[in-house]
């Protein structure tokens, strides 16, 4: 995580601009439960600090804020979706207790959804209303230091841990020619996400297409990446897996660096590289037209660049 928990973050969404802030004047310090919660530009004050009290598991969280002489949590109004905040003395848990979902690959931006009622924190002009899923802008959000700048896009944004645990790579990344890193791997060997993501597409291969690139693929999973303004720097693809991964993920969604994505295979039309053929191909992407609705076209889409010029850890 990119945040630290009991540490005052002001919360920032780029597509609106605005600070998640406690709506109201509360100069004495008082609040009330079920207050409305907005957003508004930078004000400076503390009803724009939040903290984060971990509730459970790393990926939940509490989002809180000090008024007075009590804690109050982001919650939901059950009439109007609003978001509203609830002295944590009384408040439902289901209706505090929120899941972070990583939205980009680096930086803490997140979506914040309702653990136990799958809506998502949504900018709505200037209010905030627990929503649905969009996979819109509206829905994601920084952690910032107050008064600090919250950061803009940044070159493709991508910074990538290696994929698996290997022996050896057997082919290197050529322009316009072989398109990504055949790493040596005995079949079964674990894969994971190279960075946080979202997961566009599992591929199960059932053979022949008709189309040799995408025959040769196999089992395969592509997730897509963001900057730090949630736009789509990059995509990442994992071909010869040893099945279609579909009890560990599923489209749509996010997954963290380091999540197991799937295990080392020779599915499609592979090459004697490791015996049996076993061997993960990793590529990397740039561009900005991932989602589409085929393997053909997610195959073809984007700008190969050579990945060992993008894993630094």
């Amino acid at each position: 995580m990119a945040f630290q928990y009991n540490h005052y973050y002001e919360i920032y969404n780029s597509s609106s601009g605005t600070y998640v802030n406690l709506n109201g004047d509360h100069e004495n310090n008082v609040v009330n439960n079920g207050e409305k919660v907005t957003v508004y530009a930078r004000t400076n004050n503390p009803d724009q600090r939040w903290a984060l009290e971990r509730y459970g598991s790393d990926n939940q969280v509490r989002i809180v804020l000090q008024r007075g002489g009590g804690w109050y949590a982001l919650n939901y109004n059950t009439e109007n979706t609003n978001c509203i905040v609830w002295h944590l003395n009384s408040a439902a848990d289901k209706d505090t207790v929120i899941t972070l979902e990583p939205a980009v690959s680096f930086g803490g931006v997140y979506r914040l959804k309702l653990a136990q009622r799958n809506l998502y924190l949504t900018v709505v002009g200037s209010s905030l209303k627990w929503m649905a899923f969009t996979n819109e802008k509206d829905q994601i959000f920084s952690f910032v230091e107050p008064g600090a700048n919250p950061g803009s896009a940044t070159g493709n944004g991508l910074s990538l841990r290696c994929p698996v645990s290997y022996s050896g790579i057997s082919t290197k990344f050529v322009d316009g020619g072989h398109r990504g890193v055949d790493y040596i791997a005995s079949k079964g060997t674990p894969v994971y996400a190279a960075t946080s993501g979202r997961v566009i597409r599992v591929y199960s291969w059932q053979g022949s297409t008709n189309e040799a690139a995408v025959d040769s693929i196999g089992n395969a999973v592509f997730l897509e990446h963001f900057d730090s303004k949630g736009n789509t720097c990059g995509m990442t693809c994992y071909y010869h897996l040893r099945e279609a991964p579909t009890s560990l993920i599923s489209a749509d969604q996010y997954v963290a660096e380091g999540d197991l994505i799937g295990y080392v295979g020779n599915t499609g039309k592979v090459v004697a590289i490791n015996g049996d053929g076993s061997h993960l191909h990793f590529e990397v992407k740039t561009g900005t037209y991932f989602n589409n609705s085929t393997v053909q076209e997610l195959y073809h889409s984007g700008i190969w660049v050579n990945p060992l010029n993008y894993i630094t850890h």
